[in-house]
C-alpha cells in the first residue's frame, strides 16, 4: 500500500520508518501494522532528523537515531533513542564525537556496535571518517576511507568466517 506521507531522507529499521525531510515525518517514527495494513505513528522525538543514520542493537528493543537534521537544532551532534511502547524519544542519549550528516551505518553483530562511515557535507575532513559507537557512545575511529563519501550506501557480509565491510 501507499505510504501515509512522502518519505525521503529517513531511515528504516525492520518495519519502522523514522525521520525525513517532510514536516509530517522529521520528528516521528511510523511502524508497519499488518492488522490495519498501514504505517502507524509509534514515536515522536525532538529535534527532528533527516539524512541521519539509525541502529537497532539486537540486545535491546530500541533504535538509536544518530546525527542528521539541521545544524541549528543540535541534532547533528546528538542521538535519540526510541523504545517499543514509549511514545516520546529520549534525547540526547550520548553526544557524537563528530558532527554527522548524510553518513551511512553498518551494524557489527559480533561486537554489538555500529560502524558509521563518511557523511557530513559541511566539514570536509569528516567525509572520510569511520567511527565506531556502542550503546554508551563513541568507541574508536577505524581510520579514514580512501575516498570521501556522503549520501552513500554501505553494508557488510561474512565470507570465510570474516566480516567484510563495503562502502
Amino acid at each position: 500500500p501507499k505510504l501515509t506521507f512522502p518519505f525521503a531522507g529517513h531511515t528504516q529499521d525492520g518495519g519502522m520508518l523514522c525521520g525525513g525531510y517532510s514536516s509530517q515525518t522529521k520528528s516521528n517514527c511510523f511502524q508497519w501494522n499488518p492488522k490495519e495494513g498501514k504505517f502507524l505513528l509509534v514515536y515522536k522525538f525532538e529535534p527532528g532528523r533527516y539524512q541521519h543514520v539509525s541502529w537497532s542493537p539486537v540486545s535491546k528493543n530500541e533504535t538509536f537515531l544518530i546525527g542528521g537534521g539541521s545544524s541549528r537544532t543540535g541534532s547533528q551532534n546528538s542521538t535519540t533513542v526510541v523504545k517499543q511502547g514509549v511514545l516520546t524519544g529520549k534525547t540526547p542519549v550520548f553526544p557524537l564525537k563528530y558532527r554527522l550528516y548524510a553518513a551511512c551505518s553498518i551494524y557489527d553483530p559480533e561486537r554489538g556496535t555500529v560502524v558509521i562511515t563518511g557523511g557530513n557535507s559541511y566539514v570536509a575532513p569528516q567525509y572520510r571518517l569511520t567511527s565506531v559507537y556502542n550503546e554508551d557512545g563513541f568507541v574508536e575511529n577505524l581510520g579514514n576511507l580512501t575516498y570521501p563519501r556522503s549520501f552513500h550506501g554501505c553494508t557488510s557480509y561474512v565470507a570465510d568466517k570474516k566480516r567484510i565491510f563495503l562502502v
